[in-house]
Formats: structure tokens, sequence, C-alpha cells
């Protein structure tokens, strides 16, 4: 769903026409109209205005939800490892779309270094994940990969420094 469509569920469900909303909130009925017909978007300093006006979360304006995400990005995983030993490029393929969708997705990310051969694409990905993660075993395994992959380069003092970043619990871990 849409933000124009969403808009429109909730002004029905609260009985108002587009133009009793527009005079609402000090817009014309006009614009209103464009949001509902997908023709146009609100401008974004509008998005709080009309969540306080219908009552409901920025993210119930927008009709996100964070567990809906989390299920998809964890169903697009779950197809990617079916592929990821005897059909890497597929693998990689399936991850790769995941990521249009949600782009920079560092679970996505993470998969992905696991069916990767270019080891200066995996230093890019490993480097853009320890970065900016805040989950330790993602941060973990990039550097495990930017570890193998500045080995494969015969990078060996780039490599050590890459595992002397993960703490030894990391190896010894028996989950």
């Amino acid at each position: 769903m849409n933000i124009g469509n969403r808009i429109k569920e909730l002004r029905k469900a609260r009985g108002l026409t587009q133009e009793q909303l527009a005079n609402a909130i000090g817009i014309s009925f006009q614009a209103v109209s464009k949001w509902e017909n997908n023709i146009a978007y609100p401008d974004i300093t509008l998005a709080p205005i009309l969540a306080n006006f219908f009552g409901v979360s920025m993210d119930e304006l927008f009709d996100f939800s964070l567990a809906e995400k989390e299920k998809e990005i964890k169903e697009i995983v779950n197809k990617a490892y079916t592929y990821r030993e005897d059909n890497p490029p597929k693998s990689r393929e399936i991850l790769e779309e995941g990521l249009k969708k949600y782009p920079e997705n560092d679970i996505l990310l993470n998969n992905l270094l696991y069916v990767i051969t270019d080891p200066d694409e995996t230093i890019n990905i490993s480097s853009k994940l320890i970065e900016r993660t805040t989950d330790n075993e993602i941060k973990y395994d990039a550097f495990r990969f930017l570890a193998y992959a500045y080995k494969k380069k015969g990078d060996l003092t780039s490599a050590e420094h890459a595992i002397e970043q993960i703490p030894e619990i990391y190896f010894t871990d028996q989950r």
C-alpha cells in the first residue's frame, strides 16, 4: 500500500470528504485528490500533521511494519541459503533482489558475503558493515570475511589485523 491509499483509507474511516480533510490541515482539496489518486505525494512536512490528525503513528501512516520487514528479509535469506552451496550465483541474485527493496540492509549484505568470490568486493562490503552495523555478530563475521579477502590478495598484515579485531569468544561460541 502507498501513502495515497493509506490517507484515503484513514479519511474514509473518519467519514470525511477530501474537502473536509483539506480544510482541517490547511491545504486544497485538489492536493488531497492528487495524493489519493497517486498523482502526487504530500509534502514531507505534512506527514506529522496527517499522522496527528488521524491519530496514528508515522509508521502507521506510511503503512510500515518493522515486523513485516524483518519477516520478508528472513524469507529472502532463507531462500538464498537454499542455493548458497550448490548455486552461489542464484543465491547472490536473490540477495541482490532483496537489496533493491531493502538497500544497504546489514543482514542481506552479510549473507551476500558468503557468495561473493571477488576479494575487492568482499573488502568493500565487509568494511561497510564493520563501520556501521550495530550487530556484533554481523560485525565479527565481516571481520572474518575481511581477513579471508586480504589473505586471498596476499596482504597477510591486513588479514592478521582483521582477525585481531574479533574477540576470542567468537571463535569458541558453540551456537
